[in-house]
């Protein structure tokens, strides 16, 4: 029997004592309830009681009897004992699975972050060298593009180019990362970029010697460690089954806990400190790190106890360091709480008399880091530069390893550092972890809102007691980007944290605290955030009571400081209301914004006053920083709402540009809302329209906001509701059904689908348009809302024409199209706010086939063949060859999928409007909607004068696309490309002149970057098959996954195909009837575009609609005759708004489009890999996720 040494030791007042009561015949051992430091030690092995009695209660103790204890005085212990491994006690199974969905997204970001990207070196030039290093300049050939954000990348080389293709076999696997250096080859540290001069600069320890020729450049990926984790093959796969468990912990409900305990909490956390995992909630103003920062300082006396705390950024570490230095008391001397890190605010901790929270060594290396970081700031040359980041790489290696160490000294009782940095460190445990130890005894991540679901399982390996998450599920998110959608795996473990399951402030368990009484703002505003999204259960503490608050603006502002800026009700432009894209095409502004602000600060009051305005974009932000600047107003700020969480003003005012459809989730722009009305201490003013207060995440403020139009007058700002506005003018969609499971494909849909498309500045420009009477030409890309300027148009016609001679003519040329044609002039109707029904005798809505019916009816000798029908411009020609002009029928007339019709067919169109000068024959209303990528047919591109109509500056082009995302329609367009070279496209050259598309290059290989589309979302997929039969099964077990697995409604998935509609009805229909799916053919005028199962049609048939989810099979058969449809197919992929899934067979049974079939099917192979290649390369998105900060 091995030998059990037990030692209580009691501190209390300076004083110490021991006792020890044991009892004879039992294996029961009681420990005082005044012991502060217990353990027992075995073999040398310190263990902590935590599973003991040291409150006085007796505890079985397995194989101890008195005979084998024995007591040793407290000297020969340390002062922490090392802690045992973590205890599972919720006697609940976890799903494996989860650790394989957490690793694939992991590993798709991790790819996305660090994409490589492929150079070459045509000269090598050493600039420095020592025993640990050396620094080369390499400098790179004249035709790649450099990106300055590729400081602190990986460069690694050389790279064998395989000839048949020019690109490396690493791109054709979407799994590669590092290429391997076992038989030769180099690796450095990019320190450097000199754009100018096209040279980097690498630092290589002694092993490597870089060589001219190419080589790769990794970014810096922020996730390795984290990827390590989770890798399936990875050293922690031993740990995977207890990182099921921490999964499944931080997806809520999961609270089990933990054996009785000497209490070191607070009162009030007494319930969350007793619980293996445990969440501390705190909303804005709570003072929730000040609360966490006294019980982590109250512990520091608990000998049991090791705890590591962690945040996301350098400043949010530095915060809660403080908070437990300032309340360390007695402890504060005793060097046990140290802030670990590489960007620790050295300045900061000695100002607040807590300089020995940093450690010594560490206080010099942060002085030397500050030091030449400062030399950085002033150094000229590329060369100084790259020296000066080489010292500071060296002396931050030096701080990691110092920090490694703290991290493992068991006297230390609190170590503080950001999340990142504890992922660095933690593969230095790995054998510590598989010895059944683990570092610390707690776990508590500050700002746990902000850290993913995934971060979180991996962090808490290092406690072997308690995990407590500290923050507010009602703020950012992990990831705060513009995806229209996340794959379910991402949105579920990297854009949650372990607080997303949170959603309601009522019936919180016991192991969730929340943290009611805020001390920051003013009551009204309170009200307004409280009621907005904390159940109204917020409370005030007494130094915010109305009474100690004083004027600002007005006599009557005291109980009024909560507004909402009615922006259509001071006489702006609906154009400058709206958003516009920002001066670099990133990013969105609001032009009008400056005019409200030149009234608001026209009031010296408010000009004196600190404050802060808010928007999402850092467009926006820096259209008004440059405001602000030329304004003199020194004591104001302008900031993206994603970098103020935490911090506060005076004045906070919150411009909610472009809050429509086209940003983020519902769910997300209510924490972007929330972020940004709390952070206001005196006044809140949000500037908003009238549209876009009606979204449903900005309409229930409707019941606590003061609509507010201002204008000046003695006292300062006089404020009156709008009269077009009343209190409900607007009340927010329903969201329940979505919070069950928001992470899948289903609820992010639905949630999209609650949004109100706004108007962008472009599309309320051409809107509000005035018509003259004459020819208007409107080019645009898909998705730029080209018919719904049609539908406004033609509702202006009719208001501007009261009584008019003629009908207006609607021509259009695809026969599904008219329900929505309908629809679209319907809702513009009532946009207009007209009073009645839409007076539809007025209008002629006129599929282009029967307008060449009647006219070749009323000439009997007319004639052609039923396949010559479809052609719809010789018919045309034919008719103005044989009779020449019609007479005109209409007053006016638009033409929609122009494209589609030729030009023939155009000028015959055109001679049916009445001229509305009679001297003027070319002074017709004819409108035409153009865009030569959904050409279908190959019709030629008309020469407009030849038609006699004259559109000189008369011509608009849409830039802007909103129905797809960018890699949807960046896809499409190379795919396009690929098929049919632009170079001879009119349009293309347009697109390209103004900056719309990009041309990229790399040995070789074009891509089009797409410029005129910046909602994100996932890449398109392309498969593979054999058989057609593999394929379509395939595509249906898909379909079968996307609705009973993901929640997708059938009716936000459409398959489009071409030439294999009896391979459809063969196999794909009876595989989803047999999963209980609903799901037809449609085509030509049967298409039911509202059915609600998975409706299966043609690109012709289904063009001018879209859906969630686009499934295009048989990529291989959109040959038609001699050529390829590559027209139909691109059409077919930007039908696509949130996901694009094609797929194609590799065996084509006819032989008369076989080459053409393989020709689509390896364009297609070759823009997948494309993507990957040309992935957007250091462009910051416009907003960045938790693991980069």
């Amino acid at each position: 029997m091995k030998q059990v040494c037990a030692c209580i030791v009691l501190k209390r007042m300076g004083a110490r004592k021991q006792n020890l009561r044991r009892l004879s015949g039992s294996a029961i051992l009681s420990l005082v309830p005044l012991a502060e430091k217990s353990y027992i030690q075995c073999n040398q092995h310190c263990v902590p009681l935590w599973s003991f009695d040291i409150t006085g209660i007796t505890r079985t103790i397995d194989k101890m009897t008195p005979r084998n204890v024995s007591f040793a005085p407290a000297a020969q212990f340390p002062t922490n004992p090392a802690p045992r491994a973590f205890q599972d006690r919720s006697n609940s199974d976890a799903d494996a699975s989860w650790v394989q969905e957490a690793f694939r997204a992991i590993h798709q970001e991790f790819l996305a972050q660090t994409q490589r990207h492929l150079l070459n070196c045509i000269a090598v030039n050493l600039v420095e060298s020592d025993k640990e290093e050396r620094i080369f300049q390499l400098h790179v050939r004249d035709d790649l593009t450099i990106d300055l954000s590729w400081d602190g990348a990986t460069a690694i080389g050389p790279v064998e180019l395989p000839s048949e293709d020019g690109l490396p076999d690493e791109y054709m696997n979407s799994d590669a990362t590092w290429p391997d250096l076992s038989s030769g080859g180099w690796k450095g540290q990019v320190l450097e970029v000199d754009e100018k001069e096209r040279d980097l600069y690498v630092s290589l320890d002694n092993a490597f010697t870089p060589c001219p020729g190419l080589f790769y450049v990794y970014p810096y990926g922020f996730l390795e460690t984290l990827r390590t984790v989770y890798h399936p093959n990875g050293c922690f796969l031993g740990f995977h089954s207890t990182l099921a468990h921490r999964l499944k912990a931080t997806l809520g409900g999961l609270h089990p806990p933990m054996p009785p305990l000497r209490q070191f909490s607070l009162p009030e956390l007494k319930s969350v400190w007793n619980s293996v995992w445990g969440i501390l909630w705190g909303p804005p103003g709570t003072g929730k790190t000040t609360t966490i920062g006294r019980q982590i300082a109250r512990c520091v006396g608990d000998v049991s106890e090791r705890i590591l705390v962690v945040s996301t950024t350098n400043k949010a570490t530095d915060e809660i360091a403080m908070k437990v230095g300032q309340n360390l008391g007695v402890w504060r001397e005793d060097r046990k709480v140290f802030r670990v890190g590489r960007n620790a605010n050295q300045e900061g901790f000695e100002r607040e008399g807590l300089g020995k929270l940093l450690p010594s060594r560490n206080r010099e290396l942060h002085r030397q880091i500050g030091e030449a970081r400062q030399q950085l700031k002033k150094a000229r040359s590329a060369e100084e530069r790259a020296l000066l980041r080489a010292r500071i790489g060296r002396l931050q290696r030096e701080l990691k390893n110092l920090d490694q160490a703290i991290f493992q000294d068991q006297n230390v009782a609190v170590v503080v550092a950001t999340a990142s940095r504890a992922l660095d460190i933690m593969p230095h445990f790995i054998q510590t972890f598989a010895e059944g130890i683990t570092p610390f005894t707690s776990l508590v991540i500050d700002e746990a809102g902000l850290v993913p679901r995934a971060t979180v399982a991996a962090l808490s390996l290092y406690a072997s007691r308690r995990v407590l998450l500290v923050g507010d599920p009602k703020q950012l998110s992990p990831i705060s980007r513009m995806s229209r959608i996340l794959p379910s795996e991402e949105a579920r473990w990297l854009a949650s944290s372990g607080l997303s399951h949170l959603t309601t402030t009522r019936n919180l368990p016991s192991a969730v605290h929340l943290l009611k009484k805020q001390y920051r703002m003013h009551p009204t505003i309170s009200k307004v955030v409280s009621m907005y999204q904390y159940d109204g259960l917020l409370e005030d503490a007494d130094q915010v009571k109305p009474s100690t608050w004083t004027r600002i603006l007005g006599r009557r502002d005291s109980q009024q400081r909560a507004r909402w800026i009615v922006l259509d009700a001071h006489g702006l432009s609906p154009r400058a209301i709206r958003a516009t894209r920002g001066p670099t095409g990133r990013g969105w502004i609001r032009e009008g914004t400056r005019t409200i602000l030149k009234i608001l600060f026209s009031h010296e009051k408010l000009r004196i006053k600190s404050g802060v305005y808010l928007a999402p974009f850092r467009a926006q932000v820096q259209y008004i920083r440059d405001f602000l600047a030329e304004s003199s107003l020194d004591g104001w700020d302008a900031s993206t709402i994603h970098t103020q969480q935490g911090l506060e003003a005076n004045v906070v005012i919150f411009d909610t540009v472009n809050a429509g459809s086209t940003g983020w989730q519902i769910s997300e722009w209510q924490r972007l809302v929330n972020v940004a009305m709390s952070r206001a201490r005196e006044w809140l003013l949000i500037l908003a329209s009238e549209d876009e207060m009606r979204q449903p995440f900005l309409a229930p403020l409707l019941d606590y906001l003061i609509p507010s139009r201002i204008t000046l007058d003695g006292d300062g700002f006089q404020t009156e509701r709008p009269s077009t506005i009343s209190k409900n003018s607007a009340k927010p969609a329903s969201l329940s059904g979505l919070l069950a499971n928001p992470e899948s494909l289903g609820a992010q849909i639905a949630q999209r689908k609650r949004l109100h498309p706004i108007l962008s500045a472009e599309q309320q420009r051409l809107v509000n348009l005035r018509l003259d009477g004459k020819p208007r030409l409107v080019r645009g890309v898909a998705g730029s809302g080209k018919t719904l300027v049609l539908a406004h148009w033609l509702v202006q016609s009719i208001r501007t024409s009261p009584s008019p001679q003629a009908p207006i003519w609607v021509v259009y040329g695809n026969y599904s199209l008219r329900p929505l044609i309908e629809e679209m002039i319907q809702r513009g109707w009532e946009r207009a706010k007209e009073r009645g029904a839409f007076p539809w005798d007025r209008v002629r809505i006129r599929h282009i086939m029967e307008v060449l019916d009647d006219l070749e009816h009323q000439h009997p000798g007319m004639n052609h063949s039923q396949e010559g029908k479809f052609d719809y411009n010789a018919r045309a020609d034919s008719y103005l060859r044989h009779y020449g002009s019609p007479r005109p029928v209409c007053s006016a007339m638009f033409i929609d999928e122009a494209q589609d019709m030729g030009p023939e067919t155009l000028r015959l169109l055109a001679h049916l409007v009445q001229p509305t000068d009679p001297n003027n024959p070319q002074s017709r209303a004819i409108h035409i909607f153009y865009d030569n990528a959904q050409n279908l047919y190959g019709r030629p591109t008309p020469k407009w004068s030849d038609l006699g109509i004259d559109m000189r500056g008369r011509s608009t082009i849409m830039k802007e696309s909103f129905r797809s995302t960018r890699p949807i329609m960046e896809y499409a367009l190379n795919v396009l490309y690929g098929l049919e070279p632009p170079d001879r496209d009119p349009d293309h050259r347009e697109l390209e002149r103004k900056g719309l598309v990009k041309k990229l290059s790399m040995n070789g290989y074009n891509w089009w970057r797409v410029h005129f589309n910046q909602i994100e979302g996932p890449w398109p997929t392309f498969s593979i098959h054999q058989t057609i039969q593999q394929q379509l099964t395939a595509v249906g077990r898909k379909i079968v996954h996307w609705v009973q697995r993901e929640g997708v409604e059938p009716r936000d998935i459409r398959v489009l195909y071409n030439g294999i509609k009896d391979d459809i009805g063969s196999y794909l229909l009876p595989f989803l009837a047999q999963n209980g799916l609903t799901a037809d053919l449609y085509t030509g005028r049967q298409m039911n575009y509202r059915y609600n199962g998975v409706l299966i049609t043609t690109p012709h048939s289904f063009k001018g609609y879209d859906a969630e989810i686009i499934v295009i099979v048989s990529a291989e058969h959109f040959v038609g005759g001699d050529r390829i449809l590559s027209n139909a197919l691109y059409t077919a992929m930007t039908r696509a708004r949130s996901i694009l899934d094609i797929h194609a067979c590799s065996s084509i049974q006819d032989e008369r489009k076989r080459e053409k079939g393989r020709r689509i099917t390896d364009a297609l192979a070759r823009t997948d890999t494309l993507s990957r290649v040309f992935l957007p390369f250091g462009t910051p998105p416009e907003q960045q996720t938790a693991s980069s900060q």
